[in-house]
Parts: structure tokens; C-alpha cells; sequence
């Protein structure tokens, strides 16, 4: 039988051994969303740079990207041209959900197209409030994977 100053050992002991398994668990594993996350914008160049990182051919990967804005489209307003068009917010992390989206998982709607080696968009909303924002790729580069995390 316990007593009850024997109790509260085995309940301070219990409590300890849960606390550090949540911190060596939650240490071991880092969670990372695969994405494209914007990082830069130089005015004076009216660059933008933006990190992909995600699993492609079964390896994970991590591309930094320097892209320029093409055109900026709202709606079905006449599209704005020219490097100094676009706005991304600098930090944000862009997800494609566009399969979420369209097999009713998700609300929102974001849509991510790399339609080719030099040209990027990125479309947000459906309707009239769609925004799309299609970028030229001036340069990009794999980045090893210690830089990624």
C-alpha cells in the first residue's frame, strides 16, 4: 500500500518521465512544411527571392530561386506589367492546395505552377477574387540540404 508521501513520488516521478519524453521526442523530430517561402525582395533590383523546399523523385530538395515579377492580375482587371507589379510578403510560406481545394478539403484556394525552367506563378482565390502573379525565373540553384534547416 502506498503511503501518501510514496504517492506523490510516484506522481512527481511519472510526470518527469512524460516531460522528458515530450522534449527528446519533440527535439528528434523537426516538423517542416514543404513549400515556398519568400525570403527577399531588393527594390533595386525588383528581385524577389524565394526557397522551395519539398520531396521530388523521392529525395527532399531545396531550391533557392531568384525571381523578377511579369504581371500582376486581378479578376478580370486589365493585367499590371513590369518588375514592380507583384507583392509577395516577405517570410510567408506558400502551399499549394489546389487539390485540397478542389476535392472540397479546403476553403481557400492556392495554386503554385512552375510552367517552366523560367517562369513561375503563383494564383490565389477563384472568381473575382482571383490574384495571380506570374514571375520570370532569373536564376535558380539546388541548395545542400544542411542549408535548409
Amino acid at each position: 500500500m502506498l503511503t501518501p508521501m510514496s504517492h506523490h513520488l510516484t506522481w512527481r516521478i511519472a510526470l518527469l518521465a512524460v516531460a522528458v519524453v515530450l522534449i527528446v521526442g519533440c527535439s528528434k523530430h523537426k516538423v517542416s512544411v514543404d513549400g515556398y517561402r519568400v525570403v527577399s525582395y531588393d527594390g533595386r533590383t525588383a528581385e524577389w527571392v524565394v526557397v522551395r523546399t519539398g520531396t521530388y523523385d523521392g529525395e527532399h530538395q531545396t531550391k533557392r530561386m531568384t525571381l523578377q515579377c511579369d504581371f500582376y492580375k486581378w479578376d478580370d482587371h486589365e493585367a499590371v506589367s513590369g518588375p514592380k507589379s507583384c507583392d509577395l510578403r516577405i517570410g510567408r510560406l506558400m502551399v499549394d492546395n489546389s487539390y485540397e481545394f478542389f476535392s472540397g478539403k479546403s476553403k481557400d484556394h492556392f495554386q503554385i505552377d512552375e510552367m517552366s525552367s523560367d517562369l513561375i506563378a503563383f494564383t490565389k482565390g477563384t472568381g473575382d477574387k482571383r490574384v495571380a502573379q506570374h514571375f520570370m525565373i532569373l536564376h535558380q540553384e539546388m541548395l545542400p540540404e544542411s542549408s535548409s534547416k
